[in-house]
């Protein structure tokens, strides 16, 4: 790029931004989709607007690497703010990401034998005790419905194999 190109691209993220003076963060103003920014590249497509910055002032961005916020701001554009690193690596440096937490949502410690062993094949680390505490909810929640629908299936189960036959003592006795 030349220099004349980069100083177009940076006054273009500069405008679009609001400087946070004692952060430093270019704090997008335009269009925004689950709290990150939205622009469109010279090319015509749409991007979120940190991975734009990075790609126009820094250099390309291959598809299996995701840009990651130095600063924790979702909405910040500075390239100074901004690393190139792998899906794996984002998720570990992410507050908010299972990779990085070692306690559940409710506390459990997320270790050992209360890690689901089909989640961690899936790559994902789910709460044994959590879940449990879940499938428990929904069932108290629905034992009803459980009950209504077990004493239909019985009573048609029931009708299908019982058919009512009238004792001897009311038959008609021919004679």
């Amino acid at each position: 790029m030349t220099r004349q190109t980069i100083s177009r691209d940076v006054s273009y993220f500069l405008q679009r931004s609001t400087v946070d003076p004692v952060t430093g963060c270019w704090n997008w103003d335009g269009a925004k989709s689950r709290g990150y920014g939205l622009t469109t590249m010279p090319d015509g497509t749409f991007t979120n607007a940190h991975r734009a910055a990075y790609r126009l002032l820094r250099e390309d961005v291959p598809k299996n690497i995701q840009i990651h916020h130095l600063c924790g701001n979702r909405l910040c554009c500075n390239p100074d703010h901004l690393a190139a690193v792998t899906d794996m690596e984002h998720r570990r440096l992410d507050k908010n990401s299972m990779v990085s937490r070692t306690h559940s949502k409710r506390g459990h410690q997320l270790f050992g034998q209360n890690l689901s062993p089909g989640a961690l094949a899936r790559g994902k680390r789910i709460c044994k005790i959590c879940a449990c505490l879940r499938v428990a909810k929904h069932r108290a929640a629905n034992i009803d419905e459980i009950r209504r629908v077990m004493r239909e299936t019985h009573r048609a189960k029931y009708a299908e194999t019982h058919i009512p036959q009238r004792s001897s003592r009311y038959r008609k006795v021919d004679g």
